[in-house]
């Protein structure tokens, strides 16, 4: 059985590596065509996405095309230009007209994170409408993949040289010795046996022969070398050439792993929803069926005071006494009910609230990975090796779980075993099982991968297809089209190859091994459904598990240890801070004080309690708000952040005093506070000191002349003040600072009628 399963397992290695496309191979060098589709995909994308009115990532989308159509002509500039830099004008056109719409969107995302920490207590600024900027290919790089072209230019003009002046050698040679056998041929005429001429013409022969084999020798040595350093040379352009679609494809992946754990997050937060959910229904059912128990004791009590009005004063007034008490109670539990019912629609709302969010996570996560396995396809990263690797690993964790389940059967024969003998080796099948379950998984998740990059080729195919028989289609887009169909069906072909690759094997098994049946069922088993875990194997391998991580809690944790636990701290609050954030951009801000309340009660973090208080702020919820901040400043009393925070929320509570000296605060420990001074500001104007809210509105200014808030006023405290004129100049400065228009003030001011 091993000996057959070593047979397999080489032809494993030897089938798969004849498998392999040539470029996985040897290496070969990224086609032009490929990363030309691959930017091709990329503009499709933007193009849906624009459709879709989704400005900012088309803008993305876009500026990743331009990125691999500048290192496709950059690393081959003389491969098909009239159609690269036609590209690259177009996707330029393409970036320029939803640039200004990308940037309106940008912004109003930032505005919906306002005030907002993400972990060191303070606010990130909201970016002037300038931030959307772009992510270039590196000049340098762009300047090297030139070096490069050159380099490679002169070698193969070095090598054509070589190969000319070889040439040229062949044919001196060549004619030196063709006219030393012609002489030979003529000397030999009517000679009967060798003379001294003959013999001096096929050493001179025989001495040219070996010196023309010399000289090709060194030739082919000399070409080999230049070809080597040519080969070397394609493959740094390469790596070049793809650096952005391999930044991509790692960028992808760092977003697919946030992505999970924010979707495993979710998840756990919807699971624990729903239990509460069904505990505090239950809840409700009973106090419900209590209340009905009540109001039916006091319909009988009711009832009996009726019939009771001939007995003593006491009974009577003891029956009203009870009635009394049964009233009070049924309407205490009524109130309850009523809240447990609104209790239970909130967490009915957060249950769909996490349903929605799930979808899109799993939408979202399901994206990213397509787009990086599309990418990685385009680089040959990650399909063939990993195929063969899965499929190796299959077929030894098969004969593990083999040996498991027939060592189990001679245990259970022999009844003088020993009892932990049969227990570990119902353990070992237990974990057989359970990794044959996970690599099963890890092979059905590879195959799903295949199988959708080659939809999505597919599709690629008939766009180009429909593009191709567009009768206004120019020359130039007809070729592009021609050359990225050939494209596709190359890389439709190599993925096909890989999607079959394990059932090639099964069958070049079966041709060239000894048939050995009982393999041949093993196989065909491990191949099937009916591998499951019982409840015993199931609490056999917690039980394993639990063993395997058992530590000293009395034992001292090591630096090492000590900066993984911090690493996965740091880790859930940013999966804390990214669904929190998500929710506040969706403007769900009960379920993000739901995150940010249970987060804090985790970690206790301080951007945790602030988000906490900002939240609330939005919700207005402004005492609990000023609560959190005054906790917030106990904690950090030299943060201007939290001191401004708490003026603010005392601010909305009214009180003028308090919020003007929390603000003050803030500025001494932040002299270049701009909001500080602006809101400082308003409270002296509330408080009818003009003048002094217009030196506080003028510093905010000096500090940010774009301040388009401090502009508009400035321009409302002139107003007051019935200066009209700097009123108007104040709120043009506020308007070139990108105010909305304030239609009524105009009128106010006599901007317009």
């Amino acid at each position: 059985m091993s000996r057959h399963l070593r047979i397999l397992i080489s032809l494993i290695a030897i089938a798969l590596s004849s498998l392999l496309p040539a470029q996985e191979a040897v290496k070969e060098p990224v086609r032009p065509g490929t990363i030309l589709l691959s930017a091709f995909q990329t503009v499709s994308e933007a193009e849906k996405l624009e459709e879709k009115e989704s400005y900012k990532e088309a803008w993305n989308k876009y500026q990743q095309a331009l990125r691999y159509y500048q290192s496709l002509s950059a690393a081959h500039p003389a491969w098909k230009p009239h159609i690269v830099q036609g590209r690259i004008e177009k996707t330029s056109q393409a970036i320029e007209r939803v640039q200004p719409m990308a940037q309106k969107e940008f912004m109003a995302e930032q505005a919906k994170l306002q005030h907002l920490v993400a972990g060191s207590g303070t606010p990130a600024e909201i970016p002037s409408p300038a931030a959307l900027t772009a992510n270039p290919v590196n000049k340098a790089d762009l300047q090297q993949l030139t070096k490069l072209n050159n380099k490679i230019n002169q070698q193969q003009r070095q090598l054509e040289s070589l190969k000319n002046k070889h040439t040229a050698e062949k044919l001196k040679y060549s004619e030196r010795i063709n006219a030393l056998q012609k002489e030979l041929r003529k000397s030999q005429q009517g000679l009967g046996q060798e003379s001294t001429q003959t013999r001096m013409l096929n050493g001179q022969i025989a001495r040219l022969q070996q010196e023309l084999r010399q000289s090709k020798q060194l030739s082919q040595n000399d070409q080999q070398k230049y070809l080597n350093a040519i080969e070397e040379l394609q493959r740094t352009r390469t790596a070049l050439a793809t650096a952005p679609l391999r930044a991509d494809v790692e960028k992808l992946q760092l977003a697919k792993d946030r992505q999970e754990k924010e979707l495993k997050f979710v998840i756990g937060k919807y699971s624990s929803t729903k239990k509460a959910l069904e505990i505090k229904t239950l809840e409700n059912q009973k106090l419900a069926q209590e209340a009905e128990l009540t109001k039916a004791m006091l319909a009988k009590r009711s009832k009996d005071l009726e019939a009771a009005k001939t007995n003593t004063a006491s009974v009577v007034a003891n029956m009203r006494k009870e009635i009394n008490t049964l009233k009070s109670k049924l309407a205490e539990a009524e109130t309850i009910i009523a809240s447990q019912k609104t209790e239970i629609a909130d967490l009915v709302n957060r249950l769909a609230d996490s349903e929605t969010l799930t979808t899109e996570l799993r939408q979202d996560l399901a994206d990213m990975t397509a787009e990086r396995d599309q990418l990685s396809e385009m680089l040959k990263l990650s399909d063939a090796e990993r195929g063969k690797q899965l499929m190796k690993e299959n077929l030894r964790l098969g004969r593990e779980l083999s040996d498991a389940k027939r060592n189990l059967e001679i245990l259970n024969r022999d009844k003088n075993s020993a009892l932990d003998q049969v227990t570990k080796a119902e353990t070992d099948l237990a974990i057989a099982k359970h990794q044959l379950l996970l690599k099963r998984q890890e092979n059905t998740a590879f195959r799903k991968r295949i199988s959708n990059l080659e939809s999505s080729l597919n599709e690629t195919r008939e766009l180009l297809a429909t593009k191709s028989s567009t009768p206004q289609l120019d020359d130039a887009s007809r070729e592009e089209a021609e050359i990225l169909k050939k494209t596709v069906t190359r890389l439709i072909a190599q993925s096909s190859r890989r999607r079959q690759a394990e059932r090639l094997l099964w069958q070049e098994y079966q041709r060239t091994a000894p048939r050995n049946q009982e393999f041949e069922e093993k196989y065909l088993e491990m191949a099937g459904e009916d591998i499951q875990l019982t409840k015993r194997e199931q609490e056999m391998l917690l039980q394993h598990q639990s063993e395997d991580t058992f530590f000293s809690p009395t034992g001292r944790a090591s630096k090492q240890a000590q900066a993984i636990a911090q690493a996965k701290a740091d880790e859930k609050i940013d999966t804390y801070h990214a669904i929190a954030r998500r929710l506040v951009e969706k403007k769900n801000l009960n379920f993000a004080k739901d995150i940010y309340d249970d987060a804090y009660d985790s970690i206790p973090d301080y951007s945790f309690l602030i988000n906490r208080g900002v939240i609330r702020m939005r919700l207005g919820e402004v005492e609990d708000a000023e609560a959190i901040f005054e906790l917030g400043v106990s904690q950090r009393p030299r943060n201007p952040y939290t001191h401004f925070m708490l003026g603010l929320s005392r601010f909305y509570q009214e009180n003028s005093d308090l919020a003007a000296k929390s603000i003050d605060k803030a500025i001494d420990l932040k002299p270049d506070y701009k909001e500080a001074f602006l809101y400082r500001g308003i409270i002296e104007g509330n408080q009818g000191r003009h003048n002094k809210a217009l030196d506080l509105f003028e510093s905010a200014v000096e500090l940010d002349p774009e301040y388009a808030a401090a502009h508009y006023n400035i321009a409302q405290t002139y107003n007051f003040l019935g200066d009209s004129k700097k009123a108007k100049e104040a709120y043009n400065n506020a308007l070139r600072a990108g105010l909305a228009p304030d239609l009524d003030f105009e009128k106010i001011i006599g901007i317009r009628s």
